[in-house]
């Protein structure tokens, strides 16, 4: 007999405390599937920039050869020389912070997976099509 309730409120604590293991649960996978999502479009947003900066480093070697060109041939000065030398040199070191950006993010994604983080998943270029509205 149960005169005082206690016994009932026992039982009631002990489901509400499973509910709440339960959507403690649900949370985690919630949360993990958006981090998840996250990250992988951070993969392709950092290999995107990785392009960019790429073509950057292509243009400013073909500007050098031009400059180059142009002092050769007596019509500019030393400085511009100096100044698209100086151009390149900052194209390269952010390429390879980008590089090193996309490869970290690569591993993030990786972990968060359950796989080795060698950054060797392929990964597409370009965002996912997003879904016709309803």
């Amino acid at each position: 007999m149960d005169v005082w309730g206690r016994l009932r409120a026992g039982v009631d604590a002990a489901s509400a405390s499973a509910q709440s293991v339960e959507a403690d649960y649900v949370y985690a996978q919630h949360s993990l599937s958006a981090t998840i999502a996250k990250t992988y479009l951070n993969v392709i947003e950092a290999k995107q920039q990785s392009q960019i900066s790429r073509k950057n480093v292509s243009i400013l070697t073909e500007t050098m050869r031009i400059a180059q060109l142009k002092y050769d041939n007596d019509v500019s000065s030393g400085l511009d020389i100096a100044l698209v030398r100086r151009d390149l040199a900052i194209a390269h070191e952010d390429l390879l912070a980008i590089e090193g950006s996309r490869r970290d993010t690569l591993r993030s994604l990786e972990v968060l997976l359950g796989r080795y983080p060698n950054a060797a998943t392929e990964i597409p270029d370009v965002l996912p099509q997003l879904p016709p509205q309803p």
